[in-house]
């Protein structure tokens, strides 16, 4: 049974996500006003999406050596990658998934395919997966971090995709200002991610903060973002607006 506390604390969390779900409805562009180097309008660049064959996918492009682009979650679907490849043939793929079969055939043709989940910690969790049909089955599942130093082995990530059935929640966090992610000196310069319908009130707290401080610190600029009709899962395009490197790479005129 709730306490006062807790019940308080539900009601202030479901307001906060009922506007969420107001605030995301179309395309958001801001870019945030507080960035020195972005303060003259002149020195920016003017945003050009590209939609992928996955509507659920958007890029910004960059042509340059030294270009990651990681893919959390395959799902026996990559249309999205082979579309960025062709877009970008310099940038560098890594992929991950709990899931062998299929999924290593489909992605080694783009990059480098590796048969783990990637969550917030190392050891064991029980994921919602793809094999035949969706299924819960417990997996090895190591930290972002360590994949990235490990794996990847680059600071500089231009584009993350992320759908990992429900284990996005343990994750956001990591985006942060000051959080895993920058105090390892890794920084993400575009996101597409799948937030699925929370399963709990904890899922819900844990989205409401990562969005609420990045109200504070506007840590993420967010571009496009839609909810599906039917399943409610919230989808965002994102683009860091922090990082110096991210800005110069998609939001200055070179």
């Amino acid at each position: 049974m709730l306490n006062r506390r807790n019940s308080s604390k539900l009601v202030v969390y479901t307001i906060f996500f009922l506007l969420i779900k107001l605030l995301f409805k179309g395309s958001i562009v801001k870019i945030p006003n507080n960035i020195q180097i972005l303060e003259n309008s002149a020195d920016c660049v003017q945003i050009k999406l590209e939609r992928l064959f996955d509507d659920d996918y958007w890029e910004l492009i960059y042509q340059q050596l030294n270009c990651s682009i990681i893919s959390l979650g395959i799902g026996k679907d990559v249309k999205a990658e082979k579309k960025m490849k062709y877009n970008m043939p310099e940038c560098l793929f890594y992929g991950a998934d709990p899931i062998e079969e299929d999924n290593k055939e489909l992605f080694e043709p783009i990059g480098d395919f590796y048969n783990m989940a990637v969550g917030d910690k190392n050891g064991s969790f029980r994921s919602y997966v793809l094999e035949d049909i969706y299924r819960y089955q417990e997996v090895t599942t190591v930290d972002l971090v360590t994949f990235i130093n490990q794996k990847v082995q680059q600071k500089i990530i231009d584009q993350m995709m992320i759908d990992i059935e429900h284990a996005e929640y343990k994750i956001l966090n990591f985006f942060g200002k000051n959080e895993e992610l920058e105090r390892n000196d890794i920084y993400v310069c575009q996101i597409n991610i799948e937030i699925h319908k929370p399963e709990s009130f904890e899922d819900r707290i844990i989205f409401s903060r990562f969005l609420e401080k990045n109200f504070k610190s506007k840590q993420w600029i967010f571009i496009n973002s839609e909810i599906h009709p039917i399943l409610k899962h919230i989808r965002l395009f994102m683009i860091n607006g922090r990082n110096p490197e991210c800005i110069r790479r998609y939001l200055l005129k070179s």
